[in-house]
C-alpha cells in the first residue's frame, strides 16, 4: 500500500462490499482494481480456495483483480510491484501525478460507508422509538381498562 500510495495512487485498504472484503482497491478516474495479497502473513494456504470462490463472484459483478504473493514482495519489492504497476496502466487507472484533474471530496466507498452508517443510525432511532410507541400504547390502554 505504502508504494501504491507514495506512486500517487489512491489506495483503500479492507474495502468492504457486502460480507465481502478486498485487501486493497486503488480507484482513479472512475475506475478500479482490487489487489489481494497471498501469503500466511494475509490469509493461511488452507482458506485460499474460499479466498477464490470469493473473488469470482466479486469478477462476475465487474471487480478486476490482481493477486501479489507476500514471500515475492519481501524478497524483491520492485519486482513484485512491477505487474501491478502495469495493470494500473493498462486499466489507465491514473496515479495523482497523472490525473488530468483531482476532484477534491469524499469517494464513492466514503459516501457508501456514510450513507450505511447513518441508515443504522436511523434505524436504531426508530425501533427505540417504535418501542416506546408500543410500550406508551400498552400502557394507555391498560389504563384505560382500569
Amino acid at each position: 500500500m505504502k508504494r501504491l500510495a507514495a506512486a500517487g495512487y489512491r489506495v483503500t485498504p479492507h474495502w468492504k462490499i457486502g460480507t465481502f472484503r478486498i485487501d486493497l482497491v486503488v480507484e482513479g478516474e472512475g475506475k478500479r482494481l482490487a489487489i489481494e495479497c497471498d501469503g500466511d502473513r494475509y490469509q493461511p494456504l488452507e482458506k485460499l480456495s474460499e479466498d477464490m470462490d470469493r473473488q469470482s463472484v466479486l469478477e462476475r459483478m465487474g471487480w478486476i483483480f490482481t493477486r501479489i504473493r507476500s514471500s515475492e514482495f519481501l524478497r524483491n519489492p520492485a519486482r513484485a510491484m512491477k505487474p501491478i504497476f502495469e495493470k494500473l496502466e493498462a486499466l489507465e487507472i491514473p496515479s495523482a501525478g497523472k490525473t488530468r484533474e483531482i476532484q477534491e471530496g469524499p469517494s464513492s466507498h466514503e459516501v457508501i460507508d456514510h450513507v450505511i452508517r447513518r441508515a443504522e443510525e436511523l434505524r436504531k432511532t426508530w425501533s427505540k422509538t417504535n418501542g416506546v410507541v408500543a410500550r406508551s400504547s400498552a400502557l394507555a390502554s391498560a389504563a384505560s381498562k382500569v
